[in-house]
């Protein structure tokens, strides 16, 4: 239940679903096979080539019912990056010292498989581009 409305969970689910289903394009980095071309581009290939497998999940409302399953995230990219660092202190040696960092332009793109029944079903394959704007570590 969404708002303690059953319909509009079911309408939430049905629209995650559905714009899962709609598959955006991703800039492709630069070639990954060759010489590096600058201090970030092994971190941009090591982004772009990583794989985080998602768990399977299942969404039931009333009689329909919506799995998601082998779901793999692949081609991250970042936008930029902006750090800090903040060492103890000598005078003050209970200050431990603290590392932040901004990534802002995060993306990626998931890969699987659905399937839904319930006055019917179906199946079929999943691809969703994800982003964000700016997460802080």
């Amino acid at each position: 239940e969404l708002y303690g409305n059953p319909d509009m969970s079911l309408m939430f689910v049905l629209s995650v679903v559905i714009l899962a289903l709609t598959s955006s394009a991703m800039a492709v980095p630069t070639d990954c096979n060759t010489v590096s071309r600058g201090r970030y581009h092994p971190l941009v290939c090591w982004l772009w080539d990583a794989q985080v497998h998602l768990p399977n999940e299942q969404f039931k409302e009333e009689i329909f019912t919506i799995s998601v399953n082998d779901l793999i995230c692949t081609n991250f990219q970042v936008t930029s990056t902006k750090s800090s660092y903040i060492p103890s202190s000598a005078e003050n040696k209970s200050k431990q010292p603290s590392l932040h960092i901004d990534l802002t332009g995060i993306s990626a793109t998931c890969k699987g498989n659905y399937a839904w029944r319930g006055m019917g079903g179906g199946s079929g394959n999943v691809v969703a581009s994800v982003s964000g704007n700016t997460v802080h570590l």
